[in-house]
């Protein structure tokens, strides 16, 4: 995987990831609210690059001590249990 390949791809899931979330909503009324546009934008980057690092970091971590096999399938038992809460639960 090249650099630049690797960067686009890293951006593009970040960016994704962004806009799928409720900071857009959260920098829209800080910017509303207190009127500072630079500060509301290097507080979201700051905030963002550190909750990046924070995930990247520890996901080195978890993938130095699990295996792959173990993580694939407690996610997929998290999700079948997840499934049949929501079939299950009445709201």
């Amino acid at each position: 995987l090249s650099l630049s390949l690797f960067l686009a791809l890293s951006f593009s899931l970040s960016f994704s990831d962004l806009l799928s979330d409720l900071l857009p909503i959260l920098c829209f009324s800080l910017d509303a609210l207190h009127k500072d546009l630079l500060g509301v934008m290097l507080g979201g980057v700051a905030g963002h690059a550190l909750c990046n690092a924070a995930a990247v970091l520890g996901g080195k971590l978890v993938a130095e001590r699990i295996s792959l096999r173990s993580v694939t399938m407690c996610g997929g038992i998290l999700f079948c249990l997840f499934a049949l809460t929501g079939l299950l639960v009445d709201d």
